[in-house]
């Protein structure tokens, strides 16, 4: 696969838009609601197009996906009974079908990272959960929950964040709390928060920089981890979201090293989840991350891939055909992250993945793609559901983003229908 883009990060950078900028990708969104129904009555069809679960390299021993019997780990949110899994073999291609007692896989609920907004409302919660979904990853900012590197954590962010996890294990609900800043702290966080534009780290003094040593980061997730252990909406720790653009291969498992360190000096039970160098590329992590070892005292550690199926990016700039996709373009690029996980006797998760709804061949991508993580025993979550405000309409300002999964008059994009096939209502105490 070609190396990824230069900026990958700006599928998540906002932008306001004209009402009239909205008029076409609104047309598309709707033509995509009206084919939902059409993509419920052949979903067996998609799936069952092409599924050889092998690995794109050449020369390589493919993963196969099989349906063996999993046992629950309550320490691991990513493990799941299959009470009833089985596979269908079609031409030569294996198609997982099952029964989880444990939702795998979720969805991310962007927006406490912005300077400008929070959490979702619980109306949002109670939609999600009635779809089956009760898996949230849920991003934030390092320089919202502490403001100075190395002061006290800030007792609004903090309190609402203990607000979330509340509502969140009220309805038997769990997150995955994500520091959403790319290996990077922004010092001047106060000055941009005042004009209300949030950077999402992409701009900052890299970890392990003078400015922002390795110590900084242990220090503000042992005092997270100190204020939020065992919380009952809490399920892991996700350290920081896409490591990128490292002076050299050593600094990213020196910081990450740091931070599971410090966690686990107030805290030896809850997940953490460890994400790669190269913006945590799944087709790109066995060159990327191979010295990427953390010691965990506790040995409830999970490294985490990303993977979006066009250039890398999740931008989706060109078609379905140019960009020469398949039904298994997602479970050949994830190959690399598969085959590092099981050279290192290692758990994984698949944190951001996700498809436009504008071409339903996307779908079967999707749909195989998940299947793939099942049959590996590989949790994930989508990226993203696009919440609405109080006032009823969308925050996210590039709402009509193509991955995004959203509500409008409670009813939901193609994609959560593919996601709802993999998720089954949490046992108490896991996610």
């Amino acid at each position: 696969m070609k190396p990824e883009p230069a900026s990958p990060i700006s599928r998540r950078l906002r932008s306001v838009h004209r009402p009239q900028d909205l008029v076409p990708p609104l047309l598309g969104f709707l033509l995509a609601l009206i084919s939902a129904p059409l993509f419920a009555s052949v979903g067996s069809t998609f799936v069952s197009q092409a599924i050889p679960f092998s690995s794109g390299t050449s020369g390589s021993t493919p993963l196969q996906v099989s349906p063996p019997a999993v046992t629950t780990d309550s320490s691991n949110p990513m493990s799941a009974t299959a009470t009833n899994r089985s596979a269908n073999t079609i031409s030569g291609s294996v198609v997982a079908t099952h029964a989880v007692t444990n939702p795998i896989i979720g969805i991310n609920v962007s927006g406490a990272e912005y300077s400008w907004e929070t959490y979702p409302t619980t109306s949002d919660l109670d939609y999600l959960k009635s779809n089956g979904i009760t898996l949230l990853r849920v991003p934030f900012a390092w320089e919202k929950i502490q403001p100075t590197i190395y002061g006290p954590l800030s007792s609004t962010e903090l309190g609402n964040m203990n607000a979330f996890l509340t509502a969140l294990a009220a309805r038997g609900m769990s997150a995955i709390i994500d520091m959403h800043n790319y290996a990077r702290y922004t010092l001047n966080w106060a000055t941009l928060d005042n004009i209300g534009t949030g950077t999402e780290g992409t701009t900052g003094s890299i970890i392990g920089s003078a400015a922002v040593p390795f110590s900084s980061f242990k220090d503000v997730w042992t005092k997270l981890a100190a204020a939020l252990k065992g919380h009952s909406g809490l399920v892991g720790y996700d350290i920081m979201n896409e490591p990128n653009t490292m002076p050299n291969a050593c600094v990213w498992p020196t910081a990450a090293q740091a931070a599971v360190d410090g966690i686990r000096s107030v805290d030896m039970n809850t997940t953490i989840y460890v994400e790669g160098d190269n913006w945590a590329s799944a087709s790109t992590w066995q060159t990327a991350n191979a010295n990427l070892h953390i010691v965990d005292p506790a040995s409830r550690l999970v490294y985490e891939a990303h993977q979006y199926f066009d250039d890398g990016s999740g931008r989706y700039t060109k078609t379905y055909d140019q960009y020469g996709a398949t039904p298994t373009r997602g479970i050949d690029q994830l190959q690399p992250f598969l085959k590092w996980l099981k050279q290192n006797n290692a758990k994984g998760f698949v944190g951001e993945f996700g498809v436009p709804q504008d071409d339903l061949r996307w779908l079967a991508v999707l749909d195989n793609f998940i299947a793939a993580l099942v049959a590996n025993d590989v949790g994930g979550t989508y990226w993203q559901y696009n919440y609405r405000t109080p006032q009823g309409v969308s925050w996210w300002p590039n709402w009509h983003e193509p991955m995004s999964v959203i509500r409008i008059q409670d009813w939901g994009t193609p994609q959560l229908d593919v996601i709802k096939k993999y998720v089954q209502p949490a046992s108490k105490g896991t996610p």
